[in-house]
């Protein structure tokens, strides 16, 4: 195994420093002092400190790429974006919405800011809620402000777990490399995932496939808006909306990416339906359910 540059050393000591600097109980009125940051893109302010700002701006420099690269064609960014990191969740709650109690992270689209909380969290884990709500921020300020919540959800969920390999962000991987059955009928790894957040939702709709449950992409894709994507199992929705836009750009040996691209572009543009989707794709709803099952399956 090849030794960490002293640049790559750096940075993994600056996010350690925010798990491990943060208090579990944060005084009311410690007056924290506020560090600013600003690339060329975005306005980072962050009580953690000067140089977790930056491990920010950086961060959010190359996912913003990774944005901007697949939907260039849409709109102009006309204003940096806002970014606040809270060492303390207390102060985290204190700005945002009573409604998101319980929340790591949200993008507030009145305000245009995007805010987290470092509290009990590790750094990688604070980048990964930037990397997600960044996206609906980036959906909101230059793309479309009604965008499906599948598709946003999905989509931002996709981003959230991309992982910097060789220098560079890495998009579409996921860390599960064996699975096996158990014994009383239900799914065991023997290799966890990297990260905890696509283990537990490709275990979650795998264990749903696997007793039966039905995969319902009419569903899905049917959402009314935010309240009726809500409703029911809300988990499998999350997961459900993340894996198929995985399943779309990923699966199928690539062949279902540029159908799912001019798919996405009539969705965001209010022209979108599954009947469309279905027929760019050139498959029925029973074909792409029983395919994207198998591909959820084999994860």
């Amino acid at each position: 195994m090849q030794p960490a540059s002293p640049a790559r050393a750096v940075l993994h000591a600056v996010l350690a420093a925010v798990t491990l600097a943060a208090p579990t109980r944060p005084a009311r009125g410690a007056g924290a002092e506020t560090h600013r940051h600003s690339s060329e893109h975005y306005e980072i302010e962050t009580t953690i400190s000067p140089e977790f700002a930056e491990v920010v701006g950086r961060h959010m420099e190359a996912i913003y790429r990774e944005y901007s690269r697949r939907f260039e064609k849409y709109g102009e960014v006309e204003r940096k974006f806002q970014v606040t990191v809270f060492r303390s969740e207390r102060d985290y709650l204190e700005r945002v919405p009573s409604t998101v109690t319980g929340s790591c992270g949200v993008f507030m689209a009145r305000d245009g800011l995007l805010a987290a909380h470092a509290e009990g969290r590790t750094g990688e884990e604070v980048l990964r809620t930037l990397y997600h709500e960044g996206f609906h921020q980036f959906m909101f300020e230059v793309i479309n402000r009604d965008c499906p919540i599948w598709l946003n959800e999905g989509l931002a969920e996709y981003f959230a777990l991309s992982r910097f390999s060789g220098g560079r962000l890495e998009l579409g991987r996921i860390d599960i490399r064996s699975r096996v059955w158990s014994n009383r009928g239900n799914l065991t790894y023997s290799t966890l995932a990297i990260n905890g957040s696509a283990f537990t939702r490709i275990y979650y709709l795998q264990n749903h496939f696997f007793h039966g449950g039905r995969v319902q992409l009419d569903s899905l894709l049917g959402s009314a808006g935010r309240s009726g994507f809500l409703g029911g199992s809300v988990e499998r929705k999350y997961a459900m909306s993340w894996l198929l836009v995985h399943f779309l750009l990923h699966g199928k040996d690539g062949s279902y990416r540029e159908p799912f691209m001019r798919y996405m572009r009539d969705e965001i543009r209010g022209d979108g339906s599954l009947d469309r989707l279905l027929e760019e794709l050139g498959a029925d709803l029973e074909r792409l359910e029983r395919e994207f099952r198998a591909y959820v399956m084999r994860k």
